[in-house]
This record gives structure tokens, sequence and C-alpha cells, in this order.
């Protein structure tokens, strides 16, 4: 079996992996108030721009997920290419649209290859985490069956946290007021939020 994996963008996965020839990614876009789109990337430069300009501005950006077209072209590049199945890994559900999107496009594939979706609950490291892991098993010839099991029990195993450091974009995006952050920064008091079971955050 010739296998595919298709990952989100919030996957930060480093290059070993991206630059793996059977993996594939779609890109969520990141939008401001004053018009400037960017693509949700790792690359260094861009990164420094990103963070720089959200000290200045006054409202948090907001995020798009990939355009169905992005899909479908993956899709028709793996199929020409004679993959056998494909995996595709993505953010939590709960808080994007991406991974709805992509059951729906790919699962109008299902007569010309196999799809298996995965829900990761979660986004960032621990996706690129389960990447790595799904990789190793493809590699190691274990078939969907006994690989979707292991992806699944990594995903009920694992947790993640966010540290919030810089208060003022809670401030910015609704989530505290100015005091509360003016105190909580003082203080050194800073909010730990924790992906949840179910891929909410708490």
């Amino acid at each position: 079996m010739r296998s595919a994996i298709i990952v989100d963008s919030t996957s930060s996965l480093p290059d070993e992996l991206k630059n793996h020839p059977d993996v594939y990614e779609v890109t969520l876009k990141i939008a401001f108030k004053d018009g400037e789109v960017m693509d949700d990337t790792t690359n260094e430069m861009s990164l420094k721009h990103f963070y720089h300009k959200m000290v200045s501005v006054a409202e948090l950006p907001t995020s798009s997920q990939p355009e169905p077209a992005d899909y479908y072209r993956i899709m028709d590049e793996l199929v020409a290419k004679g993959y056998d199945e494909v995996y595709g890994v993505f953010m939590s559900s709960k808080l994007s649209g991406t991974f709805q999107t992509a059951r729906m496009v790919m699962q109008e594939y299902q007569d010309r290859i196999n799809v298996h979706l995965i829900d990761t609950k979660a986004v960032s490291i621990i996706i690129a985490h389960e990447v790595k892991e799904l990789i190793r098993l493809i590699e190691s010839g274990y078939k969907a069956e006994q690989i979707i099991p292991a992806i699944n029990q990594m995903i009920q195993d694992s947790e993640i946290y966010v540290f919030i450091e810089d208060l003022n974009n809670l401030v910015k995006g609704g989530r505290a007021k100015a005091a509360s952050a003016f105190i909580g920064s003082v203080l050194k008091i800073y909010p730990i939020l924790r992906f949840e079971d179910d891929g909410t955050v708490d």
C-alpha cells in the first residue's frame, strides 16, 4: 500500500516531516483588520513580522480555514500519483471548520483512494508528534485497521497546555479587562489554557 498524509498548517511540522515525500499540507490564513493576509507558517521571517505586528495592532487578527480547492488539488495529485490511501490529520474540529471541510472533499474520492480522517483534538506540536508516529507505523508495514486505533490512543493520552505570557492579547480578544491584565502583569500572574478531551479549550 502506498500511503499519503495531509495535515493543516497549525501542525507546525519540523522540516524533516514537512519535506517528507508523502506528506502534504493545506494552509490556513491569518487576516489583520488593515487588510493584510498572511499564510500560517513556520517561516522565521514571517513569524518575526507577525509577532512584531501583534504588539502594535489594537485588535487580534482572525484566521480562516483552507479553501476546498486546496484539498481538491492535493487529492487529484494523490490519485494521479497512484496512492492507495490517504490519512487526513487535522486540528481540533471544535476550533475550526478545517476538519469538516477536509472530510467533505476527501470523502468524494473514496472510490479512487482509501480515506482515513483523524480529528487530533489539538493543534501544534501534538499533531506533529502524531504525524511522526503515523509515518513510523506506515513505514513499518502496519495497516490502517492497526494504525487508526494506535493514533486515537495517542490522542487520548496527549495533553496540551498554553501559557499566556502577553495578557494584552486577552484584552484585545475581549477575554480580559485592561485593569485585570495590568494587575496580572505586575504580579506576574498568567493564565494557562488546557485542551479538553473533546478538543475544546478551557
